[in-house]
């Protein structure tokens, strides 16, 4: 997360079994939730505050929020690729995409 309301960067591949951190040094409270129709099935669903879906999430995005200094992390575990956003920052496009693929290299 950066100040000009961005995931940096905004797009990674990694392998499976691999486990993200989400860090917010910015000012600005943040959210990292999983577009539920981007999430391949059976995968968990994931989303800063626990919730256990999109609309839940959506409902209840002040008790997802990240602090400045907090963290929030998430283990991929199943290939695909995951789309993610920031529900307060949506409409200023603060989208993230995480590839995960089956090998043991990424980039």
């Amino acid at each position: 997360m950066i100040d000009d309301l961005r995931f940096e960067p905004a797009s990674i591949r990694i392998p499976a079994n691999t486990e993200v951190v989400w860090e917010n040094p910015t000012a600005a409270k943040h959210t990292v939730t999983a577009i539920e129709a981007s999430v391949p099935d059976p995968a968990e669903y994931f989303a800063s505050g626990g919730f256990d879906s999109e609309a839940h999430a959506r409902n209840n995005s002040n008790d997802g929020l990240i602090e400045t200094g907090g963290t929030y992390s998430h283990s991929f575990e199943l290939p695909g690729t995951y789309e993610y956003v920031c529900l307060p920052h949506e409409q200023s496009d603060m989208t993230g995409t995480i590839t995960v693929t089956t090998s043991s290299m990424s980039n």
